[in-house]
């Protein structure tokens, strides 16, 4: 567009096609309109031109702010789920210390006060098998013949190497059992999370029932991750059958049974 001619080169035109009209010079006239018309022509062209241009630099610029929008998203997410993921670490270490402080039954009301306190719990409870506790003198920990129990347990927990439940209240069978509580129903309201607790010696055997009560029907639902909190209770388990060996004086990692003792 260097060729146009400048706004008083354009000015001048205009007064000659004036002077040309008045003067009934129209052949003057026309050759001077013809150069107005084609020097507009082409600088509305260029102008199109570089319109076009403006608006794909600004289509390529749009497009660029929308992808770093989304990894700036993602690099959030990531970090808030790397933060969470800490924040979770750190708070199942402190209520691991909690485990590996039980020394007898005596102190598991304690160990699960704070279970409760470090991981922001509304109940954690569990349940231990009669059979295997038989003749230890235990604290005020709910019992249950486990074996009786078992098709109320195997309806309510998955199989796998983890036995697991997670969801709504409502949809556990006999919450009563894995609380150790007849006041604990399906119309409570809220959701849970409960786990077989299984013997290290003898991993077919179940020793116990480790169950959680949130009020919030949110907290516990099927689609989220439970690593750390199985990992958690099979911390758990391993402690528990630790300490029931060393209370049941003949008792040995061959043997599950501390009726004998």
């Amino acid at each position: 567009m260097e060729n146009l001619p400048t706004l008083k080169k354009f000015g001048e035109q205009l007064d000659l096609l004036k002077q040309y009209l008045a003067e009934g010079k129209t052949e003057q006239a026309d050759f001077i309109a013809q150069n107005i018309y084609e020097n507009y022509a082409y600088a509305r062209n260029g102008y199109l031109s570089q319109e076009d241009d403006l608006l794909g630099k600004r289509s390529d610029l749009a497009g660029k702010n929308e992808r770093i929008s989304v990894l700036e998203s993602k690099l959030k997410e990531a970090y808030g789920v790397h933060n969470s993921d800490l924040m979770i670490f750190s708070k199942f270490g402190k209520a691991l210390q909690h485990v590996n402080e039980l020394r007898s039954l005596s102190g598991l009301r304690g160990m699960l006060d704070g279970i409760a306190r470090e991981l922001e719990l509304d109940r954690v409870a569990l349940v231990l098998d009669r059979e295997l506790c038989d003749g230890v003198s235990g604290p005020e920990i709910p019992t249950f013949y486990l074996k009786g129990c078992m098709r109320y347990i195997d309806a309510t927990l998955s199989e796998g190497s983890n036995r697991v439940f997670l969801g709504p209240i409502s949809r556990m069978m006999r919450p009563d059992i894995f609380f150790g509580d007849p006041e604990m129903s399906p119309e409570l309201g809220g959701s849970c999370f409960a786990f077989g607790l299984r013997d290290k010696y003898t991993p077919d055997r179940l020793i116990g029932l480790f169950a959680i009560h949130d009020s919030a029907e949110e907290r516990f639902h099927p689609d989220m991750g439970t690593d750390f909190l199985e990992y958690f209770c099979n911390s758990i388990a391993s402690t528990l059958i630790g300490v029931l060996y060393r209370q049941c004086g003949e008792l040995s990692p061959s043997s599950a049974d501390c009726g004998d003792g």
